[in-house]
């Protein structure tokens, strides 16, 4: 559980430079299996206890005008046996100097070795919008995806080239209505993953920070590409991905031909012809197969529970999603 402990980083500061205070919403998408949970210190002062991934704050006060150092620690840092602020990560500190008054989304993205290591990206943020209006910032959170463009299909493109660790210059604002999102390959009409975004009703006045999330091909305990919006009073929803219908969809027509029977019980048959990677990941994205360079043309699934899974296939950089029934 998320432990918030604000007041001890309070009574550590003067009272003269926290009477500045900025607003900060903190989002783990650091999508390392290792950091799957974390704990996050404030100026060395554990602030947000076992943090999971794929988690936000609400926006909340933070001292401004300062220099604070943002780092995390194992989720084990402040157990019996831990060594609270010694067992922080030494290449996750980061120094973050807050503007008095401005508002902020702060995002822990990338991995604890190798490339694009862990780093909090920060930006404006916003905790509303126009009564009749949703505000999105959108940000490119997977270490291993391409630069791509955020479309509201027959509206407009709302985010050109948005490239790793970057956000969105701007919130882009939108009327509350139904929309479908589609992720483009940067420049192309090439489309990665397309998504249903409901924003009606309440929606109206809301700013939503869109996260890309995981990994394009997850191996092992690594969680799977997906994308999510945090709100701002902390909660964080997956978007449903949009399943095309009719008969002239050539998606549809695509699905289909690619893996069937559709429910499936034990076995499927696999059109693998220029398939790069195939993975099966279960309703919480957690990836329970996956096959990369050569594909089977038949798959044993009678390991799997019944259920709805998501088959992601990468054909020449795209990705093709298909919803696969599994039953007894």
């Amino acid at each position: 559980m998320k432990k918030k402990l604000l007041s001890i980083v309070t009574a550590a500061l003067t009272t003269a430079a926290f009477a500045q205070t900025a607003r900060v919403q903190i989002i783990h998408n650091s999508a390392d299996p290792a950091a799957s949970e974390v704990d996050v210190y404030v100026n060395n002062t554990l602030t947000y206890d076992n943090f999971p991934f794929r988690r936000a704050t609400a926006y909340e006060d933070f001292p401004a005008g300062v220099d604070i150092e943002l780092a995390v620690a194992p989720s084990t840092s402040n157990y019996s046996n831990g060594g609270g602020a010694a067992d922080i990560i030494e290449s996750t500190k980061q120094i973050v100097n807050f503007d008095s008054g401005a508002t902020y989304v702060a995002i822990a993205s990338g991995l604890l070795s190798g490339e694009k290591l862990f780093q909090i990206y920060a930006s404006a943020g916003s905790e509303s919008t126009a009564n009749n209006k949703v505000g999105f910032k959108f940000f490119h959170g997977v270490t291993d995806a391409p630069a791509v463009d955020v479309v509201a299909r027959d509206v407009s493109t709302l985010v050109a080239n948005l490239t790793y660790g970057n956000f969105s210059t701007n919130y882009v604002e939108v009327p509350d209505s139904i929309y479908i999102i589609d992720v483009n390959l940067a420049g192309t009409s090439t489309k990665l993953v397309s998504y249903d975004v409901e924003l009606t009703g309440e929606a109206g006045g809301s700013a939503v920070v869109i996260f890309a999330s995981g990994f394009l091909n997850p191996t092992g305990q690594q969680k799977a590409f997906s994308v999510f919006a945090a709100l701002a009073d902390g909660t964080v929803m997956e978007l449903s991905e949009h399943v095309e219908t009719g008969l002239l969809s050539s998606n549809y027509d695509y699905n289909a031909k690619l893996i069937y029977p559709n429910p499936a019980t034990s076995v499927v048959t696999v059109d693998n012809s220029n398939l790069q990677s195939l993975q099966f990941c279960d309703n919480a994205g957690a990836l329970v197969k996956s096959f990369n360079g050569s594909i089977p043309s038949s798959i044993d699934i009678s390991d799997l529970k019944p259920g709805m899974y998501v088959v992601k296939a990468q054909q020449n950089n795209t990705v093709k999603t298909i919803k696969l029934s599994v039953t007894q």
